[in-house]
């Protein structure tokens, strides 16, 4: 491991500890029963650091195909709804740290609420962001929030993003590499949940009232 990685290790490991931090102070567990509905908020945001050495990640492979295959599959779920943007919200101090740094630049902060998380009736909530900051990088994906006997979340999210070596005032984005976070994951009601890519990051939260 050579050290410009090694810087890269450390920062993250830093920043998911300080965000995970953030996340334990207000941490209060909850049942699943007699729940009114869901708040759940997500936030993406994108890696600022050299690109040296990452060409493989812009190589589309078979998951690609699978992904976007699957991606376009959710997106025609009759109970699919939008998320909303969310300006002040239960990761608002998240929002405010990693906007304080160069490291990191914010992509997205939106959320939903759900008065279900019954696996038949959970809504798909769709991302959609045709055009982030009018440099021609989208983000589009599907998260869906449901239980069985534990409370789950499934993230799909494609994001396109424009390599610094592609200047932004070219027109044509059909070539831009993209990268995709696909996982499921067990959360806990006020903790936040950390979802990792070499090229961008999602923080959730999810919250019950009662």
């Amino acid at each position: 491991m050579n050290r410009s990685t090694s810087n890269i290790l450390c920062k993250r490991k830093k920043l998911l500890t300080r965000l995970l931090y953030l996340s334990i102070l207000v941490s209060v567990s909850s049942p699943l029963l007699a729940i009114d509905f869901y708040d759940a908020e997500v936030l993406v945001f994108q890696y600022n650091r050299n690109e040296e050495n990452t060409e493989e990640l812009n190589t589309p492979t078979i998951s690609h195909v699978r992904f976007n295959l699957e991606l376009n599959s959710l997106r025609l779920k009759k109970s699919l709804v939008e998320i909303e943007p969310v300006i002040d919200g239960y990761l608002s101090e998240q929002a405010k740290m990693l906007a304080s740094t160069k490291d990191y630049r914010i992509i997205f902060y939106g959320g939903w609420s759900q008065k279900t998380s019954d696996p038949k009736k959970a809504p798909y909530v769709e991302v959609i962001l045709p055009d982030i900051n009018n440099r021609g990088d989208t983000l589009r994906g599907i998260l869906r929030l449901f239980a069985t006997d534990l409370l789950y979340i499934d993230v799909l999210m494609r994001y396109n993003a424009r390599p610094s070596t592609v200047l932004s005032s070219q027109s044509d984005t059909s070539s831009l590499p993209f990268y995709f976070i696909d996982e499921r994951r067990r959360v806990k009601f006020n903790e936040v949940h950390f979802f990792d890519h070499p090229r961008f990051g999602i923080l959730v939260s999810v919250h019950a009232i009662q």
